[in-house]
């Protein structure tokens, strides 16, 4: 069959031919739908190859650097905590833990606000899913508004500006 060309997105649809004339081509909207290529989807989902390639480089140029520090430091070192309390530990276990303390809360925020917006982007484009199929689905004529008297309608034109009171005019 023809389905077996792209990636599934959902459950299988083995109608997604109908299906892709009666809703929009992008295959983002569409739920249960065959997505033409995978570079598409990788594409939509926001990180294109190329920056996975140089985000996996950046880690291991990072993990490099951090085992040659932890290698010329391999030293030990006092932590005082308080008056009684000493902790001796190596350099390198202090960097990574001080380097984690401030990397995880602040992934943990950026995670959850991330997450929030997705939610509320997803919210707003199934209203907007929604209330476009309510339009296509309501019926064709709709009630037109009553109209102004005939004095009126000459009067209060859109593309005209609007009357200038009494108290302006001048005398």
């Amino acid at each position: 069959h023809d389905f077996c060309a792209g990636i599934w997105l959902g459950t299988r649809a083995p109608d997604f031919r109908a299906r892709l004339d009666r809703r929009s081509k992008s295959p983002r909207i569409m739920t249960g739908i065959v997505a033409d290529n995978a570079a598409e989807i990788a594409k939509e989902r926001g990180t294109p190859r190329l920056m996975q390639i140089v985000r996996t480089i950046i880690w291991v140029l990072l993990f490099v650097a951090l085992l040659a520090f932890s290698f010329f430091n391999w030293d030990s070192v006092e932590v005082t905590l308080w008056e009684n309390l000493v902790l001796e530990t190596k350099v390198p276990a202090l960097v990574i833990v001080s380097f984690l303390l401030g990397l995880v809360p602040m992934w943990v925020y950026h995670r959850g606000i991330k997450w929030s917006l997705n939610r509320r982007i997803r919210s707003l484009e199934n209203a907007a899913r929604s209330n476009a199929l309510q339009k296509r689905d309501a019926p064709a004529s709709t009630p037109s508004a009553p109209s102004a008297p005939s004095g009126e309608s000459d009067f209060l034109s859109s593309s005209d500006p609007p009357p200038a009171s009494s108290a302006t005019k001048a005398p």
